[in-house]
């Protein structure tokens, strides 16, 4: 197509105007202008890449070094906490053991002073932990955590996860933890490590002298999510250990609007599912009628805890002690269930689903049952099944 365009400049209309050369052809001319246009790197994106396979290697050396001074160990943390978001470099920086150094780091605590008998630079040691969480929302830097004995020990210290003197260090080192529960495999090495009792600790009401209750309402939210994981995703014997904590109950805030009732309840939820026993350590001294039915039921409970408080309540409801609760104590709740199956019917299925096999499990109780037959419960049912396409009978009348 090109050897029939002729002199130069014919039938160039719409094209790039090239002017000949001396000695070259119009034809070759114009293959040389456009491979000129042709993206070329650039002599810094070159170096970069180059630089990327020793970049991590060097930076532990620096870090390492006893001869360099504390601005430049600062900076280099800061360095690795904008560099790790990348899953590359994360996996660079575990492979050629930058973890390692940064757990040698954290359980040296005078490492972190500013004087040899000076205070601890929380500072310093917040920016070590910020790149330990970049690390561990990469795959490769969870696994390598959940197998680093050392670093689970570590980040479990007294100066780091119960660090009194900057919360951002201690929910920096429960967003560690947060990632790792996410797996089976890190809830489990997380229980093994002794997590489950000094994170409960820490956040229950009845507590010994280990120092004072958690206060600050995002970390306790980060810790039940991490009790949660553990016990829904690690070993069974979690979940036994978890039942067995004195003051269940207690952790049940009074307002539903409490920025940690959804995380509490979730926790409370996962224990409950372990057995008879753990639902009766969850449901003691009557917590289901005077506590939790009270969040769901709340007008200004936001969905999160609507959903989570039926859930609970269709894992409790399965006790013939709570049974006789609602109706002895808490009659509100079967008027609560027809309205939700009526007038203000979830749209979520998961939290309707959750409604009637709370007023499943309640009907096993005679009086109940015909209280619930009284008020058409029966017919309701029959009319959602018909609805869903359904043929199934959740309450009859005896016999």
């Amino acid at each position: 197509m090109i050897s029939s365009l002729g002199q130069p400049g014919d039938g160039l209309e719409g094209r790039r105007c090239v002017p000949t050369r001396e000695g070259i052809t119009n034809e070759q001319h114009i293959v040389a202008f456009a491979a000129e246009d042709l993206p070329k790197p650039k002599p810094s994106e070159q170096v970069q890449v180059a630089f990327a396979s020793w970049e991590m290697p060097h930076l532990k050396y620096q870090f390492e070094n006893p001869g360099t001074d504390r601005s430049t160990r600062l900076n280099i943390l800061v360095h690795l906490d904008q560099r790790l978001s990348d899953p590359i470099a994360a996996n660079e920086a575990i492979e050629c053991g930058v973890l390692d150094m940064l757990v040698a780091f954290l359980d040296d605590i005078d490492q972190s002073r500013v004087t040899p008998d000076g205070d601890v630079d929380t500072h310093y040691r917040l920016l070590a932990l910020k790149v330990v969480y970049r690390l561990s929302r990469s795959t490769v830097g969870r696994a390598a955590l959940a197998h680093n004995g050392n670093a689970l020990q570590a980040l479990k210290r007294e100066e780091t996860l119960l660090s009194p003197r900057c919360w951002l260090t201690r929910r920096t080192t429960t967003l560690v933890l947060l990632e790792l529960s996410g797996f089976a495999e890190g809830a489990a090495r997380l229980f093994d490590t002794g997590y489950l009792e000094v994170l409960y600790s820490r956040v229950c009401v009845r507590r010994s002298s280990q120092g004072p209750v958690e206060g600050r309402s995002e970390v306790r939210c980060d810790v039940f999510e991490v009790l949660s994981n553990m016990v829904s995703l690690g070993p069974s014997d979690a979940g036994k250990v978890a039942a067995s904590f004195a003051g269940l109950p207690m952790l049940i805030p009074a307002s539903p609007t409490n920025s940690t009732v959804s995380s509490i309840l979730r926790f409370l939820l996962e224990v409950s599912l372990v057995g008879v026993d753990a639902k009766k350590a969850v449901s003691a001294d009557s917590s289901f009628t005077n506590k939790i039915v009270l969040l769901f039921m709340s007008v200004d409970a936001p969905p999160s805890v609507v959903d989570v408080g039926w859930s609970l309540a269709a894992s409790l409801t399965v006790l013939v002690d709570v049974k006789t609760e609602v109706w002895d104590a808490c009659p509100d709740l079967l008027d609560h269930v027809i309205e939700r199956l009526t007038v203000n019917r979830p749209s979520q299925g998961a939290v309707l689903r959750h409604v009637i096999q709370v007023l499943a499990n309640l009907q096993e109780l005679p009086t109940i049952r015909e209280w619930f037959l009284s008020h058409g419960a029966a017919e309701v049912l029959d009319a959602i099944a018909e609805e869903d396409g359904q043929d199934a009978t959740v309450i009859q009348a005896e016999n």
